[in-house]
C-alpha cells in the first residue's frame, strides 16, 4: 500500500482540555484531552464554561521528537460542541409553585438564615455573603467605561471562628464555584499558565481558577498565606475582570467575570480592635481597595453566650425524648 498525499483530505482542528465538574463529585479523572474536528469559532469564548461534547474515543501512538514510542495515548475526537447551562433547563410545576410561595417580604431573611445555620450570630456577615452571591448589575458609562457588577468580599477574623465554614456554604449555594487556598495556590494557578507537553514543540495555555470560575464565584481561603508577588496577580481580575497573558509567544486576554470571596487571619492571629483593618492584615492598599466589603469577625462575649445557649438547647432537644 502506497501513500499518496494528493488524495488526503485535510481539515481544521482545535485541541482543548476539559475537566470534570468540581461540584459533581467525580474524582475518577481530573482532566482529559479533546480534539475538535471542523471549524469551531466560539472555542475561546467557552473558557471556564460547562459544555456538552459529542464524539468518539480513540487510541494513538505517541511520537517523541520524531520517534514512535511504545506508549499509547488516548484522546477524544469531537464533532459537536455546545455550551451547557443548567439554569436554562425548564422548571417543573412543583419548583415553580415553591418559588411563588417564597415570594414574600421576608424572603431575604430566610435566605440569610439558610446559610451555615450551625454557626450562630454573624448576621451582618451572612447578609453581605448573600448580597455578594447574588451580585450586582454591570454598567457601561457613556458607552465606554465598563463598571463591574460583582461584589468582592473579604472575611477577616480570629482563627477557628467559622470563616472557612461560611465559604464552604457559599460554595454549595453558588451554581458555579471554585474553591482554593492561599497555601496551595500560585499566581499561575489562579490566573493562567503556559506549558509545553512532552514530545511537542508548541506551547499551550492552561486556564487557572479565576478563568474557570467565569460567570461564577472564586473562593480563596487563607489569603494571607499567598505570597505577595502572587497576590498582585489578582489586581487586574478584580477590577477589570480580565487576565492578560504574554508568555512564550502567546499574547492574549482571557475573560474572568467572577466574584472573589476571600478569608484571611490577622497578623499574629489576633485582631487588634484599637487599630484599623489595614494594620491587622498583611495586605497592601491596592488589594484592599479591590474588595467592596470587609467583614471583621471576632468572638465577643455576647456571641460566646449565644453559641453556648444554642449548644445547650440542642443537647436538651436530643435528650428530651429519653427516659432516665
Amino acid at each position: 500500500m502506497s501513500f499518496n498525499p494528493l488524495c488526503v483530505t485535510y481539515t481544521e482542528f482545535a485541541e482543548l482540555t476539559v475537566q470534570n465538574d468540581s461540584q459533581a463529585g467525580k474524582s475518577s479523572r481530573c482532566s482529559a484531552k479533546v480534539v475538535l474536528l471542523g471549524e469551531f469559532d466560539n472555542v475561546e469564548s467557552l473558557v471556564g464554561q460547562k459544555v456538552r461534547i459529542t464524539g468518539y474515543y480513540i487510541a494513538y501512538n505517541i511520537t517523541v521528537y520524531g520517534c514512535t514510542s511504545v506508549d499509547v495515548g488516548t484522546t477524544f475526537l469531537a464533532n459537536h460542541l455546545e455550551p451547557y447551562n443548567a439554569v436554562d433547563r425548564p422548571l417543573v410545576c412543583d419548583v415553580l409553585q415553591n418559588i411563588r410561595q417564597l415570594n414574600n417580604a421576608r424572603i431575604f431573611d430566610r435566605i440569610v438564615a439558610s446559610i451555615a445555620p450551625t454557626i450562630k450570630g454573624f448576621d451582618r456577615v451572612k447578609r453581605a455573603l448573600v448580597l455578594s452571591l447574588f451580585s450586582g448589575v454591570p454598567k457601561t458609562v457613556a458607552g465606554r467605561m465598563h463598571l463591574r457588577g460583582d461584589i468582592h468580599l473579604m472575611l477577616c477574623g480570629d482563627p477557628a471562628i467559622g470563616k472557612t465554614h461560611l465559604l464552604k456554604a457559599a460554595q454549595k449555594l453558588a451554581p458555579r464555584a471554585i474553591y482554593t487556598t492561599g497555601q496551595g495556590s500560585t499566581a499561575s494557578g489562579l490566573t493562567a499558565t503556559v506549558y509545553r507537553e512532552k514530545g511537542r514543540r508548541h506551547w499551550s495555555l492552561s486556564a487557572g481558577a479565576m478563568v474557570i470560575a467565569n460567570n461564577g464565584v472564586c473562593i480563596i481561603d487563607d489569603l494571607q498565606l499567598l505570597k505577595d508577588t502572587d497576590r498582585s496577580a489578582l489586581l487586574e481580575q478584580m477590577e477589570h475582570q480580565t487576565i492578560s497573558i504574554a508568555k512564550a509567544g502567546i499574547v492574549t486576554t482571557l475573560k474572568s467575570d467572577c466574584t472573589v470571596l476571600a478569608a484571611c487571619s490577622p497578623i499574629n492571629n489576633i485582631y487588634d480592635r484599637t487599630k484599623p483593618l489595614s494594620y491587622n492584615v498583611p495586605f497592601k492598599t491596592p488589594l484592599l481597595s479591590r474588595f467592596d466589603v470587609h467583614c471583621v469577625m471576632s468572638s465577643s462575649d455576647e456571641l460566646i453566650l449565644e453559641a453556648a445557649v444554642s449548644v445547650l438547647a440542642q443537647h436538651v432537644a436530643q435528650w428530651s425524648g429519653l427516659q432516665i
